[in-house]
């Protein structure tokens, strides 16, 4: 286990939420995925870089109705890289600014469903060829 995954405050669920994001103060504007979520963040991988600077404000949308009850509005900019598999791709960790009660509760149940799902898939032996078991 990553020595980051041990410090981790939340426990992340992986994801695949298309979302639009916007910088508050730069204007700039793009499209991207989800791809981890947790109650306190998420981690954003979009074909633009999100470099507006540490701590830069960043509104989401969820391109999909159905999945906004996981994505709250407002996010801080925490760090940001190009992925080491696809040069044109580029990470962004990005922590939430005051989610609503509605928003923490639908992503702790999407994360409790993930993880039990798992679980049950590790017992009929689904999982357990993947993970060697």
């Amino acid at each position: 286990m990553f020595d980051e995954e041990k410090n981790r405050r939340h426990i992340r669920g992986r994801e695949d939420i298309p979302v639009r994001w916007r910088v508050m103060r730069t204007g700039q504007e793009g499209e991207g995925t989800i791809r981890n979520l947790s109650i306190s963040g998420a981690l954003l991988e979009s074909r633009d870089l999100v470099s507006p600077g540490k701590d830069a404000e960043i509104q989401l949308e969820a391109k999909v109705l159905d999945e906004a009850f996981f994505v709250p509005r407002e996010a801080r900019r925490v760090w940001s890289k190009a992925t080491y598999t696809q040069k044109e791709y580029y990470l962004c960790g990005l922590e939430f600014v005051a989610p609503t009660p509605y928003n923490m509760r639908a992503i702790e149940k999407r994360i409790e469903d993930r993880l039990n799902g798992m679980t049950g898939a590790l017992g009929i032996g689904v999982l357990d060829r993947y993970f060697g078991l």
